[in-house]
């Protein structure tokens, strides 16, 4: 809610109410969404959603938060342009490899990157 809410009560109720048990569950179900809380998480409604959700759901302990700088969605979008140049037969898994990291110290420099 922002510093500036000209009803911040009213914005406080708001997302109390969106963020409810029963509509994190809805939200998370109906998007195919990864639960992110341990409640909906747990939920054997959520799990007998899709099968795929205990999986996915198991991992969020070990994730982190995309970062909201510039240059990451550029970085994000040579992930699937590499992922499809392997699918197409454009290039070997090294080429793409060496095409992505190419394109990433373009995007943020030599001196930002380091090997994996």
């Amino acid at each position: 809610m922002g510093a500036n809410a000209k009803n911040p009560q009213a914005a406080f109720d708001f997302i109390a109410q969106a963020l409810t048990f029963e509509n994190a569950l809805m939200y998370h179900q109906e998007a195919g969404q990864i639960a992110v809380r341990k409640d909906v998480a747990a939920s054997q409604e959520y799990l007998d959603y899709n099968p795929s959700f205990e999986f996915f759901s198991s991992l969020v302990p070990y994730t982190h938060f995309r970062p909201a700088t510039p240059d990451y969605s550029q970085i994000s979008a040579n992930i699937p342009r590499a992922t499809e140049s392997i699918f197409t037969g454009q290039a070997t898994p090294q080429d793409a490899q060496a095409a992505y990291d190419s394109a990433l110290v373009g995007i943020v420099g030599e001196e930002n990157t380091q090997a994996g």
